[in-house]
């Protein structure tokens, strides 16, 4: 239910300064880390990707500092919930792909040789 929240709150946003929407996406992945149990995979993935959001934040442009719209992670949680017909991976490249150039090239459905 907190992360059915999270998302309509996010999707019911308007744009953000860029630190406080990358806040809020970050919210969205912590609290799917800690639903985990796992205690050790949460605090790595925390200490690993805080310094990646920040780190983007100030690579963006002027304006979208001003005004960043959160992009929805309804798919994510619509596969956390089993309601996607999308795999682990498709949904997660998916995710990626609207952050990084061509994130596939770093998973197995990457073209080999």
């Amino acid at each position: 239910r907190q992360l059915i929240r999270l998302v309509e709150k996010i999707e019911s946003m308007e744009p953000l300064p860029a630190m406080d929407a990358l806040q809020l996406d970050l919210e969205f992945h912590s609290l799917v880390w800690s639903m985990t149990g796992n205690e050790y995979l949460e605090k790595t993935l925390t200490g690993l990707t805080r310094p990646l959001f920040g780190e983007y934040a100030r690579s963006l442009p002027p304006k979208v500092k001003e005004h960043k719209v959160v992009d929805s992670p309804r798919p994510l949680l619509e596969f956390i919930r089993g309601k996607s017909k999308r795999s682990a991976e498709q949904t997660i490249l998916e995710h990626l792909s609207g952050h990084y150039d061509r994130p596939e090239k770093f998973s197995s459905l990457a073209q080999r040789g």
